[in-house]
């Protein structure tokens, strides 16, 4: 690819924008829609320094010497791969100027309304990662518009699993299931060979699924989803595979009926370990940050579970490094006003179960341990909390939380901290589609308040 790059480096200096679009970056970088360089290569960071030159102040104004047919097609494409690459703030300026210029023609033809479609189904996406949920819903809205004005199926689809996914994190689940619904049918519609969706709409839909409860579907779906595989699936693509994997392992050995020693539950936690360790790698590889950071959340809640199983130390530290690291790149742009909120929440919340364990196993074993979060030794204080607990009865009639002259244990702040920090962003967010773990963990947070 350097040569390609170096080509548009020269072509652009020289003043040849229009031609180094069309003759080199189009052709031989992109290679049409198949986004070569970045879906299968992970060149996000390569491909962004040469979009770059298409314009005078990256990423805000563009070159005088590109034309009007380019133009919209620049502003977007440089966008996501600022998405791509954790750098949100920087991305919205572009989309939205491609949005606009899409939509400020005096007469659109099909084509035109397609290109609107796809900028704001892309730049819904990126709302939803920055945790303006409300606006990203609102998008959506357009793009679906705009979809249906282009009458072309394949954007149809599109659009409605991105506004399906918006109304998802927003907590409307019914109107999303409809929504996923219609897509299908239209997908099948437009690709009667491939009638269920796939690669990242597919992704949405599972997930949606996943949360409530139908993981035969889920299994059915990943295995369509392996039975689809060509040439032209992404880096990502292949990474969400597995994580929908592992998921669905995961849930399936944390939900199994069977004893906690049979070989069934075994392998489940075996098969969601290796799919998730899968999983975190491909996503690294494909280089995309705004989707790394849910492998590490799903890693850390199955560590989570194998630490409340087994007490393995092991396990809370993986956990606790997993969502260290999930956080990093989700904080990676906060300066900027490009903080990913809806990780933020997923990490709060998973911060929270992993406390409860750690109450858990302090209260059956009185020897838990904090050394991960740098409280080595308070596991015996856990453990004569827990006993001092049992033995004393709160006669107050304030609702004050218990008579422990010593307050609550760390444990039990960090959970209480963190199930705040939730619960402060599902308000200023929008992500409803947490209420429900939300309330869960208020429950068993006030079940240890006595």
């Amino acid at each position: 690819m350097q040569p390609c790059f170096a080509a548009i480096a020269h072509g652009c200096a020289a003043a040849r924008h229009d031609e180094s679009f069309s003759e080199v970056y189009s052709p031989r970088v992109r290679r049409g829609s198949t986004d070569f360089a970045t879906r299968r290569l992970g060149l996000y960071g390569a491909e962004l320094s040469s979009l770059a030159q298409f314009f005078e102040q990256p990423f805000a104004t563009l070159s005088r010497n590109l034309s009007s047919e380019i133009q919209a097609l620049v502003l977007n494409l440089a966008g996501s791969r600022l998405r791509a690459l954790g750098r949100l703030a920087e991305a919205v300026e572009p989309m939205r100027a491609a949005l606009d210029l899409n939509t400020a023609l005096p007469a659109l033809d099909k084509h035109s309304w397609e290109q609107a479609a796809l900028n704001a189904s892309n730049l819904s996406q990126l709302l939803l990662t920055l945790g303006r949920v409300a606006e990203a819903e609102r998008v959506t809205i357009e793009s679906v518009r705009y979809a249906d004005l282009s009458g072309d199926t394949f954007q149809r689809m599109a659009t409605r699993t991105a506004r399906a996914d918006a109304l998802h994190q927003a907590g409307n689940t019914r109107r999303a299931m409809e929504l996923f619904a219609e897509a299908e049918r239209l997908q099948a519609e437009s690709q009667p060979s491939l009638p269920r969706l796939y690669y990242v709409r597919g992704y949405q839909f599972s997930d949606l699924l996943l949360t409530q409860g139908r993981v035969p579907e889920v299994r059915a779906q990943y295995d369509y989803l392996v039975s689809v595989r060509d040439e032209g699936e992404s880096l990502l693509d292949r990474a969400l595979e597995e994580l929908l994997a592992g998921r669905v392992h995961a849930t399936l050995v944390q939900n199994s009926d069977a004893s906690p020693a049979s070989a069934e539950r075994d392998s489940h936690a075996a098969l969601a370990g290796r799919h998730l360790d899968d999983a975190v790698a491909r996503l690294i590889a494909a280089s995309s940050e705004d989707h790394i950071p849910r492998g590490f959340i799903a890693r850390a809640g199955h560590r989570r579970w194998l630490y409340a199983s087994t007490g393995e130390e092991a396990h809370l530290a993986g956990a606790d490094q997993d969502l260290k690291d999930a956080e990093e790149i989700a904080r990676r742009d906060e300066p900027n006003g490009g903080a990913m909120r809806l990780f933020l929440t997923d990490i709060a919340l998973e911060r929270c179960r992993l406390n409860l364990a750690q109450i858990a196993r302090g209260s059956r074993t009185a020897s838990a341990k904090a050394s991960a979060f740098g409280m080595t030794g308070a596991g015996s204080w856990i453990a004569r909390w827990f006993r001092r607990k049992e033995a004393t009865t709160d006669n107050r009639s304030d609702g004050a939380r218990g008579s422990d002259p010593e307050g609550l244990t760390p444990f039990v702040r960090l959970a209480e901290a963190h199930w705040k920090q939730a619960a402060d962003l599902v308000k200023e967010t929008g992500y409803h589609r947490r209420d429900g773990e939300l309330a869960e963990l208020r429950r068993q947070l006030d079940g240890l308040a006595g």
